[in-house]
């Protein structure tokens, strides 16, 4: 049986006072790769990450967040490397901005 640590609590405590305050945002689990390792099973226990605002693009099945991945990583996703590989920081971060993103409280999910 999991009994939930102090962290898990501060975690909990912290989505539920994102939820009043954000009341218009979607609440979505971003799951890490660690808690769903391989498909022999049809339910894995986890762990109330961290929650936060931020946001999240979705291209070609996986899932970008805003704030951890790289924006040349993104933009070569979603339009294909030689249009950004000559670009500077300043340019990529603009064209990274201005991205379908969508802004929600995302939940982590971890081990």
């Amino acid at each position: 049986m999991s009994i939930m640590n102090e962290q898990e609590k501060k975690n909990r405590e912290e989505l539920f006072e994102l939820m009043q305050e954000y009341q218009g945002l979607p609440i979505v689990p971003m799951v890490d790769s660690e808690v769903v390792a391989d498909n022999c099973y049809m339910w894995w226990l986890a762990h109330w990450g961290n929650a936060r605002i931020d946001a999240y693009l979705i291209v070609d099945e996986r899932v970008y967040i805003k704030s951890l991945d790289d924006e040349y990583d993104v933009l070569a996703a979603v339009h294909g490397w030689e249009k950004y590989e000559e670009m500077t920081d300043e340019e990529a971060y603009r064209a990274c901005k201005e991205l379908p993103w969508i802004e929600a409280i995302i939940v982590h999910i971890t081990m």
